[in-house]
């Protein structure tokens, strides 16, 4: 017994190493893809996470009178990062949120490289619905690219910007045009810079929208059964 339980001590450990490498593993390959010099802004949560030593620029949410940067020939786009978890949208991997946005930023991050994009701002929330106006990071973007800090917003769908038709339609299609920001969601084929794309954006954020009333019709469902049952 006392043998059994010391093997099986040994391979929790084991498996505590193996997991803690990979994880470090992880770490260094979305570190490498990354230019600290020109982060302008990380959310506390993925700092921590990537140990970056990084010191936001907080003028990056000042108005400034250069409000958009005229862009030359073989210059490179900024671009900034919206990462954004909830149990709604099954995010979480194996329940480790640092899994989970670890995951996002490595799908992000590769495709910043194939298209040479220069990354300036990451910014990160967790357990918030995309229904929400209220989200503090998200709204920190929002400023960010009205003050002329990026051409590009990229998120891994439409859905990790907004789950609210009202709020697609407010920055996808009227304030991003005006701040001169592009926007591009990775698994939907998502980009404001396809004019064809807007009516699958919109019937993309109807669909959204219903999801999150379909799953709140539901919970309060289970919410009364629960009650009724006592």
């Amino acid at each position: 017994m006392i043998i059994n339980e010391f093997k099986e001590g040994e391979n929790n450990n084991h498996r505590k190493n193996s997991s803690k490498e990979a994880d470090d593993s992880e770490v260094q390959r979305i570190k490498s893809h990354l230019d600290v010099t020109n982060l302008k802004y990380v959310s506390d949560n993925v700092r921590f996470l990537l140990k970056l030593n990084v010191v936001n620029d907080n003028e990056c949410f000042e108005k400034n009178n250069n409000h958009f940067r005229v862009i030359g020939q073989g210059d490179r786009y900024r671009v900034i990062l919206y990462i954004r978890l909830s149990v709604e949208d099954g995010d979480v991997i194996d329940g480790d949120v640092s899994k989970s946005i670890r995951n996002q930023l490595l799908i992000l991050l590769d495709e910043c490289e194939k298209r040479n994009w220069v990354v300036v701002g990451i910014f990160c929330e967790e357990g918030i619905s995309g229904a929400d106006d209220n989200r503090t990071e998200w709204n920190k973007s929002l400023r960010f690219c009205e003050y002329g800090n990026t051409e590009i917003v990229l998120c891994k769908s439409q859905s990790r910007f907004s789950r609210s038709m009202e709020m697609i339609e407010k920055y996808l299609h009227n304030e991003f045009m005006t701040w001169n920001v592009r926007f591009v969601g990775l698994v939907d084929s998502t980009d404001t810079s396809v004019v064809g794309n807007k009516k699958t954006r919109q019937i993309n954020g109807l669909v959204n929208e219903w999801q999150v009333e379909d799953q709140s019709i539901n919970i309060r469902a289970v919410l009364k059964n629960k009650q009724s049952n006592g």
